[in-house]
């Protein structure tokens, strides 16, 4: 920083110096740069040096072209720099200019303009799959060089004097014109992009520059959607013709089912896989479903009706707490000092009240929830244990019937048939008896009113059951109204009785629920009609102080 003097002459072998070379020699004041081998500065060499007072640069080939016009510009801004022996600074190309001073080439004998875009595309609006070009028209003196920046991150620079792309260029490298064949880089400098898709959208950046200057355009490149509109319509007609042909076919098949009806005819393939068992099994499964879906609109308004009661309720009381605290608030009001104290003590007393309604509905709505998703998960439960009872059976059934069939001895059923009309087979005779009850599976023994696998409390009101819960103790379900199954009494007999269970409403200044008692389970073995199709099962009983429950 204290160099105050510089000397590089008489060395033949430097040709060029970086712009930032300068940069620390900031209290400069004498710089010789005579006899050496410049053709050019960079442009802002001198920009650091603001002490310097005398520049030597005789004796040096110089080219003098718009490059070296910043020189001048910068001469004239520090009025405290010379040049000195300006005479002997000559230049030495071009030929026109050869034995002119330097400075008198710049200022006198060329002009020199920055690099402008003059006309560009403004609009880029074209159609899927079609061909697009960008133009962009630059000026300048020297000629600029145009740089084209893609969406892609693709550099395309074209100059003036080779007319064609040169040092094609990307954030990950060099590229070749092959490498891109969507984009090609015209004669004029303009950028063709091939087939425009929806990637090719987007800022495409056209940069003129010279050796005074840059200047950069975006234009935003956009596709047409409007040809969809076509699209759209033709989707349209083909949706409208398939559905007229649906409903056609539907109007045929149903005119053809009318007609054979008239006559007392059925469909083949209507006919088929409808036996009495099936369609009995049918019913019992609609029986079942509907049932299913009955419990659970019935818990669904239940649950809304109960939370609508709690929410009034909670509106009722802070009413009245409100009220109780605005007359007090009044009658209090004409005392100044004890009246602001019992003021201050009756609002911290509402606020609490208030805060202790709040939690208090919200607890209740929250058990309630839990109330409700465990019934309607018992439901499921059931639905899905009696499907599978009745798949069980029916599969032992095969079994029997298939174990019959093969025992069976058909020569001589063929010679009995020919004498006798019908034949009655001993189960004895031939060696078959009904298959022992063990051989059915174990029936499934829900517990439904205790979890022996949940560790936490169960006796307590605000009883949560986590994912690993069964059932909770204080939701004791009765429900009298069951379907109709008189054709089905063994299926009836097993379905449990369920009612949801009613939510009381507090105050607030009265205590909480009380812990439930505790349940007693007891399991009943009940003995069904040995020719039933349901085998017999084990229904646990619930035993509650409260109120009583049977299945």
């Amino acid at each position: 920083d204290s160099v105050e003097e510089v000397l590089m002459t008489n060395c033949s072998a430097l040709e060029t110096v970086q712009s930032g070379a300068l940069w620390p020699l900031k209290a400069l004041r004498k710089l010789d740069l005579r006899f050496n081998n410049f053709t050019t500065l960079p442009s802002g060499l001198f920009d650091p040096l603001v002490q310097v007072e005398r520049i030597r640069l005789n004796g040096n080939p110089w080219f003098c072209d718009c490059r070296l016009y910043w020189l001048l510009l910068w001469l004239r801004d520090n009025v405290q720099a010379h040049i000195l022996s300006p005479s002997n600074t000559l230049c030495a190309k071009p030929s026109n200019l050869t034995d002119v001073t330097v400075l008198d080439a710049v200022d006198k004998h060329m002009l020199c303009r920055n690099a402008t875009v003059v006309e560009h595309t403004t609009e880029a609006h074209f159609r899927l799959f079609t061909s697009a070009v960008l133009s962009c028209r630059v000026d300048g003196s020297p000629a600029p060089s145009i740089t084209w920046t893609t969406p892609h991150k693709y550099r395309f620079n074209w100059t003036a004097e080779y007319g064609a792309s040169v040092g094609n260029s990307s954030l990950n490298g060099r590229v070749n014109m092959g490498d891109c064949p969507k984009f090609v880089l015209l004669p004029n400098g303009d950028l063709f992009v091939r087939e425009v898709q929806r990637g090719d959208s987007g800022h495409y950046r056209c940069t003129a520059t010279n050796v005074l200057g840059h200047q950069t355009v975006a234009i935003r490149l956009t596709l047409d959607y409007d040809f969809l509109v076509n699209v759209k319509i033709v989707s349209v007609l083909v949706g409208c013709a398939t559905a007229f042909g649906f409903l056609l076919i539907t109007m045929i098949i149903m005119l053809i089912s009318a007609i054979l009806r008239r006559f007392g005819l059925e469909c083949p393939c209507c006919m088929m896989g409808e036996s009495p068992r099936a369609r009995q099994l049918y019913r019992m499964l609609e029986s079942l479903e509907q049932y299913r879906c009955q419990q659970l609109e019935r818990l669904r308004d239940n649950y809304a009706c109960q939370v609508q009661r709690i929410k009034d309720n909670c509106t009722q009381q802070m009413e009245k707490i409100r009220e109780s605290y605005s007359g007090q608030t009044d009658r209090l009001r004409d005392f100044c000092d004890y009246g602001t104290a019992q003021i201050t003590n009756m609002r911290d007393n509402y606020y609490s009240q208030v805060q202790r309604v709040r939690d208090y509905g919200v607890g209740q709505i929250d058990r309630l929830r839990e109330n409700y998703v465990f019934q309607r998960n018992r439901i499921r439960k059931f639905s899905a244990h009696h499907l599978y009872k009745l798949r069980e059976n029916y599969k032992l059934q095969q079994q029997h019937l298939n174990k019959i069939l093969e025992n069976l001895n058909l020569e001589s059923c063929r010679s009995v048939c020919a004498r006798t009309d019908s034949i009655i087979f001993d189960p004895a005779e031939i060696g078959l008896d009904p298959p022992p009850l063990g051989m059915l599976p174990p029936p499934l023994v829900f517990p439904l009113f205790v979890d022996e696998e949940d560790t936490d409390s169960q006796i307590s009101a605000y009883y949560t059951p986590d994912t690993l819960s069964h059932v909770s103790p204080d939701e004791v379900v009765l429900q009298p109204n069951f379907p109709n199954l008189d054709s089905f009494p063994d299926f009836a007999a097993e379905l449990p009785v369920i009612q949801m269970p009613e939510v009381s409403v507090m105050a607030p200044d009265q205590p909480g629920p009380s812990c439930s008692p505790p349940t007693n389970v007891v399991a009943v073995h009940l003995d069904c009609d040995p020719n039933s199709d349901i085998a017999a099962s084990e229904v646990p009983l619930l035993q509650n102080l409260s109120h009583e429950t049977a299945v």
